[in-house]
């Protein structure tokens, strides 16, 4: 039973117990966060149509307590939104809430606002973190420092992620380090989890393979702590980068396909596969088994995977052309011009 399963079942027993309408819809937008940490959408999204039903209609104007309820119940649409990759259903709801945010929001709420459209622009651009959505994340950062410090470890986390891809890895660093440190202090798990996460992600960009490997035993254990096994795949897959590094083409390819046999197994489609598929391109290549080489690369090219970057990703797509065009003399060059263009970049 995972963590998230243990609090549903208190928020199951409190409701059985008997409670007001407010109470009701708060324990049943919690059982819908519950649900959605752990990807069981369709439940997370029945457990928000039960808290809006006992919430019932707003009065003109919203009680604060309606309005705090009633956009704790949007903030969890937004994520299964987020999860899906339903961009058309996250717009909507962010605009289905932004007159209210607008009119009533307090810095919190402001906050998760600038964070839910923050989300919806890093799906649209594939976690290619343009200026725009910085400035919002900042935005959302500046919200949660006027709301104090409940929001503020979230708030760091979310910062520190969009740093990591928008390739300011040192601020990245700073950020998550502070964050890491306050939810140790508080005993949070999830956010524990993602901080260790992304620091060892802003490592694999650094190429630092020996922080990396230090990093990885601390990611596997909080990430099983927190039940977040995209995490888990996460450390595995930069394990074979590591090993790839050190020679261990063994041990590289066997973690490396671990990794995407994990993220393979969850609800939705991650998007990080490339962590694995570099190391894995680049020792088909070495070995001359171009036709594989070209099928690991052609893996990270669909949505949702995360856009390479220029140049990288015009050489891989031109690559998978050049294969599928029967052209083997070319593919390989052009990977060979790809796995030294990603070295560069800080993915292999």
């Amino acid at each position: 039973m995972s963590r998230y399963d243990g609090a549903l079942d208190a928020y199951r027993k409190a409701l059985a117990a008997g409670s007001n309408a407010f109470q009701r819809a708060h324990l049943h937008a919690l059982c819908g966060a519950a649900e959605d940490a752990a990807h069981r959408y369709p439940e997370a999204l029945a457990q928000c149509d039960l808290a809006e039903q006992a919430l019932g209609p707003a009065s003109d104007p919203p009680e604060p307590q309606w309005f705090s309820l009633w956009f704790d119940i949007q903030d969890v649409r937004m994520g299964v939104a987020y999860w899906r990759n339903d961009m058309d259903e996250h717009a909507r709801l962010i605009e289905r809430a932004r007159p209210l945010v607008e009119a009533h929001g307090s810095a919190e709420q402001r906050a998760n606002f600038f964070f839910g459209i923050a989300q919806l622009l890093m799906r649209r651009d594939r976690y290619l973190v343009a200026e725009k959505t910085l400035e919002l994340v900042r935005a959302g950062y500046a919200a949660a420092q006027q709301a104090g410090p409940t929001s503020l470890w979230w708030a760091g986390f979310i910062v520190g992620f969009t740093l990591v891809w928008h390739g300011d890895l040192d601020e990245a660093t700073a950020i998550l380090r502070e964050t890491l440190r306050e939810a140790e202090r508080r005993g949070e798990a999830n956010v524990r989890s993602r901080c260790l996460t992304y620091l060892m992600a802003a490592g694999r960009r650094r190429r630092d393979a020996d922080g990396v490997r230090e990093a990885i035993p601390s990611v596997i254990e909080r990430a099983r702590e927190a039940s977040l096994p995209e995490y888990e795949a996460m450390a595995i897959a930069n394990r074979a980068w590591v090993a790839w590094r050190s020679g261990e083409e063994e041990k590289a390819a066997t973690d490396a396909q671990a990794a995407l046999d994990m993220w393979e197994k969850l609800p939705v489609r991650y998007f990080y596969d490339w962590m694995a598929l570099w190391p894995l391109v680049a020792m088909a290549l070495a070995s001359q088994r171009i036709e594989q080489a070209a099928q690991y690369a052609r893996r990270m090219l669909p949505p949702p995977q995360q856009l390479l970057q220029e140049p990288v990703r015009t050489m891989v797509e031109n690559a998978v052309h050049a294969w599928d065009a029967g052209r083997p003399t070319e593919t390989e060059e052009l990977l060979r011009q790809a796995v030294q263009a990603a070295g560069d970049l800080g993915y292999l």
